[in-house]
């Protein structure tokens, strides 16, 4: 079964896609490998039916990051506040509701996968470390005091996210492209199906 690719949807005067480049995977070189396998057998199903894949290892950050979220603003206020390059301008404080009340203290933690992932597959390994993905504003936090971390690798929080037209399902990231530092969506057309690039880092918080 081929996977469909996120790519990260920046509007900055004029929308544009920025395609995302990985490494060949692991996942599709061991399904390769054992395709003529599970064939040679017609009592096995299908190749396409079936999912081969290595061990999926959980890399957490080396320490963990505090952050202030200042629920007093709104989240446009916090994208200011970041002092982005380029913004998505379909972030808006419709689009990505912020509930809460003052200042409140949080720490986060970056986490990092040896593989492509899909959605579940990211929230069930955050689960058995007692975590759960960061939202918006936990992520707007993050760029506030850490700046330079997403001129290493793209950063995303699954625990927000935005509906769009014909299923596409766009999430928070934080980003850059030359010397330039974004806030942005990353989106895909089919959110259970699609797997995440395995350079990206996920944003989580303590359950």
């Amino acid at each position: 079964m081929k996977s469909k690719m996120p790519t990260i949807f920046v509007a900055f005067n004029l929308m544009f896609v920025m395609s995302l480049t990985t490494c060949q995977t692991t996942r599709n070189e061991v399904v390769k490998q054992n395709k003529a396998i599970v064939l040679a057998d017609q009592s096995y199903p299908k190749i396409d039916d079936v999912k081969i894949y290595p061990p999926i290892m959980v890399r957490l950050a080396d320490k963990p990051y505090p952050v202030v979220v200042d629920y007093n603003s709104s989240s446009v206020e916090m994208i200011a506040n970041g002092k982005y390059d380029i913004v998505d301008k379909s972030i808006t404080t419709n689009s990505f509701y912020v509930a809460g009340k003052g200042q409140v203290a949080s720490t986060l933690y970056l986490i990092h996968f040896n593989c492509l992932v899909t959605n579940k597959e990211v929230e069930n390994h955050l689960k058995s470390l007692d975590l759960k993905s960061a939202k918006i504003e936990h992520l707007l936090a993050f760029g506030v005091k850490y700046p330079e971390k997403q001129r290493k690798f793209t950063i995303i929080a699954l625990g927000s996210s935005l509906s769009e037209t014909q299923g596409r399902v766009s999430v928070p990231c934080l980003s850059s492209i030359a010397s330039l530092r974004m806030f942005c969506l990353a989106s895909s057309d089919e959110p259970d199906r699609s797997e995440w690039p395995e350079d990206f880092r996920f944003l989580a918080v303590k359950q």
